[in-house]
Parts: C-alpha cells; sequence; structure tokens
C-alpha cells in the first residue's frame, strides 16, 4: 500500500495597499509613494507545520529617497507571522511621494495575507 502524499502549498502574498493621501507631516500630497519592490514575505515554517494561515498589517514612513523606516506590524493574526513581514518590508523600496515638484516622507500601509492549500 502507497501512503497518501499531500503536497501543502505555502503562500505569502500581498492583499491591499492603502496608499496614504496626506504626507508623514499630515499634509495632502499630490502623488502618494509608489511600490517599486516590495518582496513576498517567506512563510514561517512552524506556521507550516501547525497549518496555520493568516494575515498581517505592516505600516512604516516611506522616506523622501523612497526607503522604508520605522516598519512595524499594527495586526497580525498569529505573531509567527510579524517577523517575516518585517523582514520583507524593510527590503522594499518606493518611489517616493511628491507636493509640488518635492519628494516628502509619507506614511503607508500594507497588508499580507499567508495561506496554505493542499493538493
Amino acid at each position: 500500500m502507497i501512503p497518501e502524499l499531500i503536497l501543502v502549498l505555502a503562500s505569502a502574498a500581498l492583499v491591499e495597499d492603502q496608499p496614504p493621501v496626506n504626507g508623514a507631516d499630515d499634509l495632502p500630497l499630490d502623488v502618494p509613494p509608489v511600490p517599486v519592490r516590495v518582496p513576498t514575505p517567506d512563510y514561517p515554517r512552524n506556521a507550516i507545520r501547525r497549518e496555520l494561515s493568516g494575515r498581517t498589517v505592516a505600516c512604516f514612513t516611506v522616506d523622501k529617497r523612497g526607503r522604508v523606516r520605522n516598519p512595524q506590524v499594527v495586526q497580525s493574526s498569529n505573531d509567527l507571522f510579524s517577523k517575516p513581514t518585517l523582514k520583507a518590508v524593510r527590503k522594499a523600496s518606493f518611489k517616493p511621494a511628491r507636493r509640488g515638484n518635492d519628494s516628502v516622507a509619507a506614511n503607508y500601509c500594507r497588508t499580507f495575507r499567508f495561506s496554505l492549500e493542499q493538493r
């Protein structure tokens, strides 16, 4: 008898962007930051073993050069997902927000979904 083989696909994906309408100084933006590169978070092995799915929301500041500053996970369905979310967000880059001809810092939030699919 051959044991049944179950393939588990684990994926983390961006669910939703929440681009800002105001800069970090709370003044309106003409153009919000535009994502250039946002890596997908790694799925924690411990979460795969425990068959956990979940969601995180990370908020951070995109500075005048498009770099991520002060990232924080503000919501997480399970703490196992927080560290890989922060690791991915720290590697992200953006075209900075603009007000007139000037690049300005802006606060930004992204939601990530971690899901398991059995095949």
